[in-house]
């Protein structure tokens, strides 16, 4: 069972109010991606018709990944699974300015995601390792990488 405070942290409300503070909407924006990880859709993913329907009116792109509902003995999907597999697109935004939030179990799931974030710097933008590492690390330090993880 998720905690209320998960099923906080990324509803519709405080997502769209996160991306256009101004306006409190999602316009026409598929430059905006929800990349969502959870055990179980039926368990878990507590906004999937909200999420949906944004995605459906392209104000969003969300791309999900369930970890546990996969058959016996296939490969567990995690967010970072997601992004590798969107990698020119998730350079591209981030090219553009993009923010990235990371929010949730502040187990395993924030360093795997910001490593993939290296990996993707590093592959799609030409950046050797260390330069990658430098470029997420600045991202962090500009307020373009933001964490809400709880144990």
């Amino acid at each position: 069972m998720s905690s209320p405070r998960s099923a906080r942290a990324n509803s519709p409300l405080q997502v769209q109010t996160s991306i256009t503070p101004s306006t409190h909407q999602l316009i026409n924006c598929t430059a905006n991606a929800l990349y969502f990880g959870c055990r179980s859709a039926k368990q878990d993913e507590h906004y999937a018709s909200e999420w949906a329907t944004h995605s459906e009116r392209q104000e969003l792109v969300y791309r999900v990944a369930y970890s546990r509902d996969g058959k016996e003995g296939d490969a567990r999907q995690y967010v970072q699974d997601r992004i590798r597999e969107d990698a020119p697109r998730v350079w591209q935004r981030l090219q553009e300015g993009a923010w990235v939030f990371i929010s949730g179990s502040a187990n395993k799931m924030p360093k795997a995601v910001k490593d993939t974030l290296v990996d993707v710097v590093e592959k799609q933008g030409g950046y050797d390792r260390l330069r990658a590492i430098d470029y997420v690390n600045e991202m962090a330090r500009n307020g373009r990488l933001l964490e809400e993880c709880w144990s």
